[in-house]
């Protein structure tokens, strides 16, 4: 099996915690002498306390995903999804 990692960088949030943001995701190669990185999105460099730029990335396991938020829509009636229809024939 081949180890995957996902690639996250930090974000400040207003209140003050640390939140990380994927951008990516990392691929042990075969020989085993390094890793695949894949950005989806690239993080910003921030100023740190010596004023050097620098770029934090955290290699992590990936997340289990919960299928039940991917599933399909509910299905359409009148134009409108069926948990809003209230039988009414007006479509707006």
């Amino acid at each position: 099996m081949v180890e995957r990692m996902e690639l996250a960088t930090p974000r400040a949030g207003r209140d003050g915690k640390t939140w990380w943001t994927k951008v990516g995701t990392a691929w042990k190669v075969q020989n085993g002498d390094g890793w695949r990185l894949i950005f989806d999105a690239l993080p910003i460099p921030q100023k740190n306390r010596d004023g050097d730029l620098e770029v934090m990335v955290l290699m992590r396991p990936p997340f289990e995903r919960d299928d039940q938020s991917r599933r399909s829509p509910p299905p359409v009636t009148s134009g409108r999804p069926a948990s809003l229809d209230d039988g009414d024939d007006i479509p707006f």
